[in-house]
């Protein structure tokens, strides 16, 4: 599905209702400019399944998690 920017303002929540069974590809200026996909699964887990191949199999949720804390952490 193609929509414009300024249809997606104007209607936010019907394509994000809609983006849950397909992708909607929003245009700007007559160019595609952007993706609103919906996600299959919510969990966290699943989210990191996502990154298979990126992150290294030895990485588990809680390292991530202390490594963001500390990332955060470090510029306050």
């Amino acid at each position: 599905m193609l929509i414009t920017a300024t249809d997606l303002k104007a209607n936010l929540g019907h394509f994000l209702d809609e983006s849950q069974g397909l992708d909607i590809v929003i245009t700007k200026n007559g160019q595609p400019y952007a993706r609103l996909s919906g996600l299959a699964h919510t969990g966290s887990s699943d989210r990191l399944s996502g990154l298979r191949g990126i992150l290294p199999d030895t990485l588990a949720l809680d390292d991530i998690k202390e490594a963001r804390m500390s990332a955060k952490g470090s510029h306050l």
